[in-house]
């Protein structure tokens, strides 16, 4: 998996989780504002009410999602993606641009 601006694009990534809790939901992973922060939404939430946010501080933490939950990630700014971001999660906007990943 790679950490770069160009696989994350400026907010973020839409993916089906097909292993671990969240198996059969949608994760919205985004690299966060400070370096080597990330953000990862799960829906529908783990707890009715309250938004599926988690926050993890290093880069591996990435690798380890993208691999224990086996994640097939929607291809990047194809209409499904943009469709299922907006369905699911509708943050985008709300997410400013990553200045720490090249």
């Amino acid at each position: 998996m790679t950490r770069a601006l160009e696989f994350w694009g400026s907010q973020g990534r839409v993916g089906l989780a097909n292993s671990g809790p969240w198996q059969g939901r949608y994760v919205f992973v985004y690299p966060d504002t400070l370096p080597e922060w990330w953000t990862v939404v799960v829906h529908p939430s783990p707890t009715p009410g309250i938004p599926g946010d988690m926050h993890f501080e290093g880069d591996d933490i990435v690798d380890w999602i993208e691999t224990e939950w086996a994640i097939d990630w929607i291809p990047y700014g194809s209409e499904d993606e943009q469709a299922l971001e907006k369905l699911h999660f509708g943050w985008r906007p709300l997410s400013g641009p990553v200045r720490w990943l090249k």
